[in-house]
């Protein structure tokens, strides 16, 4: 069981195997001691050792079945999702960036070298390389095109055959950082612009075929940060940066450069964020850090443990109905996203029915939920259960 980042102090046993445990820093973890809707777990070897040897940088799903992941030693790893245990290993030459959606995997190495291996096995070198180390990899929604951006300063559009087909017409000292392309012809990009009295942290939307940037967008007024993360919800209306200020802002795509909203709860830089659901939000931060967010009213509605250490990265495949974070403690956690196994799990912990209230607050709004599942109806029941879909 794991949960914990002080050494601790005191454990308690429930009669029904609930496990609660104490530790110097006044956390309590409470955890399922028979593993039953356990909702944090690490993708370790059977063991219960990490098969990365480093931090884990990022992760990205190669098909609702599979999982890569890439430590700081240039390693890649695949894992099952039905089991989530480690599948085979990939090791390359110092690999730097990778994205797999779609049985594609694409992938950057610190010589400036892209490799695009197809669901065929087809695998294709790129040509030119780019003149700095590959820092990001990210493939289109429709398995089409691959963007890729280095240290030098350069972004660059492929095919998935390896052509080099656009040199993105970036701001002069632009950098980088972040991308999300959900589509073909849909790209948009974040970094940072070093200008000589500071630096500024900005959001593009750019025209993937063409390579021009269309829009120019702050993530935030301040100077000084960086755009580390980005997400584009289900319906592609908002986009959602996180950055090096520790903080969340929601910018409209249909008005990129109005003013966007804010969502301030972490205290290190948001170094991964997705979309759970229209929604619903979830991001991590470099001290470990997970929360969820409710978008509509901006606020944060809950917090994942696990990670020792700072995140990396944060998926979700709607497939396969994981939530995937990449961490610095070397490991790899997955959340199960199914709905029943959070009505489960709430039950569990509470050890008898929700009220409407909680209910409410767990937002169960796909289908009116009165009572917990295989629990008789009793005097615990809702007097009422008010359900506005």
């Amino acid at each position: 069981l794991r949960g914990h980042t002080e050494e601790g102090l005191a454990v308690a046993l429930s009669p029904e195997g609930l496990v609660f445990s104490g530790d110097w820093d006044g956390d309590l973890v409470v955890s399922d001691a028979f593993g039953l809707g356990q909702i944090g777990v690490p993708l370790v070897t059977e063991e219960f050792l990490p098969v990365h040897q480093g931090d884990v940088e990022d992760v990205a799903f190669l098909d609702p079945s599979t999982i890569v992941s890439l430590d700081a030693t240039g390693e890649l790893e695949s894992w099952a999702t039905d089991t989530l245990l480690p599948s085979g290993t990939v090791t390359g030459s110092a690999i730097t960036a990778v994205d797999a959606p779609m049985g594609i995997v694409a992938t950057g190495d610190e010589q400036g070298g892209v490799v695009i291996s197809g669901a065929d096995g087809a695998r294709v070198e790129s040509d030119p390389a780019h003149p700095g180390t590959v820092e990001l990899v990210e493939i289109s929604g429709d398995g089409s095109r691959v963007v890729t951006a280095s240290s030098a300063g350069d972004a660059w559009v492929w095919t998935t055959d390896g052509e080099r087909v656009v040199e993105i017409d970036l701001p002069d000292d632009f950098f980088v950082s972040a991308a999300v392309y959900p589509a073909a012809e849909e790209l948009w990009l974040g970094g940072v612009e070093l200008r000589e009295e500071d630096q500024q942290s900005l959001v593009l939307a750019v025209d993937p075929s063409s390579g021009a940037v269309t829009t120019t967008a702050r993530h935030n007024d301040e100077t000084g940060h960086d755009v580390a993360s980005l997400a584009i919800s289900t319906d592609g209306s908002t986009l959602a940066s996180g950055g090096t200020d520790r903080r969340v802002f929601l910018h409209d795509t249909a008005a990129l450069d109005s003013e966007p909203r804010e969502l301030a709860a972490h205290i290190d830089e948001v170094s991964g964020i997705a979309f759970l659901s229209g929604d619903l939000l979830v991001s991590g931060d470099r001290d470990g850090r997970i929360l969820t967010w409710d978008v509509p009213s901006g606020r944060a509605v809950g917090e994942l443990t696990g990670p020792s250490d700072g995140v990396s990265s944060v998926v979700v495949d709607q497939d396969a109905q994981l939530l995937v974070v990449g961490s610095e403690d070397d490991l790899v956690w997955s959340w199960d996203l199914r709905l029943e196994t959070w009505l489960e799990g709430a039950c569990r912990v509470a050890g008898r029915n929700l009220t409407a209230d909680e209910w409410g607050a767990l937002r169960i709004d796909e289908t009116p939920v009165a009572h917990c599942p295989e629990m008789e109806e009793s005097s615990l029941e809702p007097a009422s259960y008010d359900h506005d879909g």
